[in-house]
């Protein structure tokens, strides 16, 4: 990620609650996920990178649950490549 990106805030989602944009970015820190969906830089288990890394460029929405089995619902909303919000 740029500097850019840096100075902004992570966010947690909370239960129920959702994001969804083109997922630009991952990166894996030492204790979490950073995902930037769209403007937002989401902090997230490092679990779910699996499920997730293959998915960058792509619209996507992830919904956070209070269920342990499932604490996040990931779906793609759209395969098709996203132009990326900051034109490169």
């Amino acid at each position: 990620m740029n500097s850019r990106n840096e100075s902004l805030e992570l966010y947690r989602l909370r239960p129920w609650e959702e994001a969804s944009g083109t997922l630009n970015s991952l990166k894996a820190d030492e204790e979490v996920l950073i995902a930037q969906v769209g403007k937002i830089l989401l902090a997230l288990p490092l679990e779910i990178k699996e499920k997730m890394h293959h998915l960058v460029g792509l619209k996507i929405s992830l919904l956070r649950t209070d269920e342990p089995q499932r604490p996040y619902l990931l779906r793609v909303v759209s395969d098709q490549k996203m132009k990326r919000e900051d034109g490169a």
